[in-house]
C-alpha cells in the first residue's frame, strides 16, 4: 500500500537526518587558521552565504570538486557566496601544495589533524569527503552538498551598504 511506502520513506528520512547534521540547524561555529596562520571564524562571515568545503589533498573527488567550484567562483561571489575550505590533511606541506596546485583563491583553513581527531569535522558529522555545507547569511545550514545549479540560482544577498 501507498501508506506503507510513505512510512518507510519517513523512517529513511529520519535515519538520514540522524546521520547528518540537521538542515535548518545553526552551523557549528569554528575558528581555524588559514594558510598564513590568520584566524578565520565562521561567525565572522555572517551576512553572506558561506559554502563550507571539507576536503583533503589525498582526496581526488575533493580536488575535482574544487576545480568545478573554481570555474564558477566569480559568479558565486556576485551572489554573495563566500567559500571556506576546511582541509583535513595532517601535514601542512601537503595542504599548502594542494592549495597552490589547485589555485584555490578562497579562504582555506586547516586544523592539521587526522579526520577522526578533527573537532570541526566531528561537529559537522563528516563521514566522507568531499562534504559541502551551504550556510545562510543568518548562520543556518540550508543544504548539504548543493549542486552547482542550485548555487547559481540562489537569490543575491542584498547589500545594505549599496
Amino acid at each position: 500500500s501507498l501508506d506503507g511506502t510513505m512510512y518507510v520513506n519517513q523512517i529513511d528520512d529520519f535515519i538520514k537526518r540522524m546521520e547528518n547534521i540537521q538542515v535548518g540547524a545553526v552551523a557549528p561555529d569554528f575558528t581555524l587558521p588559514d594558510v598564513d596562520g590568520n584566524p578565520v571564524t565562521l561567525s565572522g562571515l555572517r551576512g553572506k552565504y558561506v559554502l563550507i568545503d571539507f576536503w583533503a589533498s589525498w582526496c581526488r573527488p575533493c580536488r575535482d570538486k574544487a576545480k568545478e567550484i573554481k570555474a564558477i567562483y566569480p559568479q558565486l561571489q556576485k551572489r554573495g557566496i563566500v567559500m571556506c575550505g576546511i582541509n583535513l590533511d595532517e601535514k601542512k606541506e601537503q595542504w599548502v601544495k594542494a592549495t597552490e596546485e589547485d589555485g584555490i583563491m578562497w579562504t582555506n583553513t586547516s586544523e592539521l589533524k587526522p579526520f577522526n581527531d578533527n573537532v570541526i569535522s566531528q561537529a559537522y558529522k563528516i563521514r566522507q569527503i568531499p562534504a559541502l555545507f551551504l550556510v545562510s547569511p543568518s548562520g543556518e545550514i540550508i543544504k548539504q552538498n548543493p549542486e552547482i545549479e542550485y548555487l547559481l540560482n540562489l537569490p543575491e544577498v542584498t547589500n545594505p551598504n549599496k
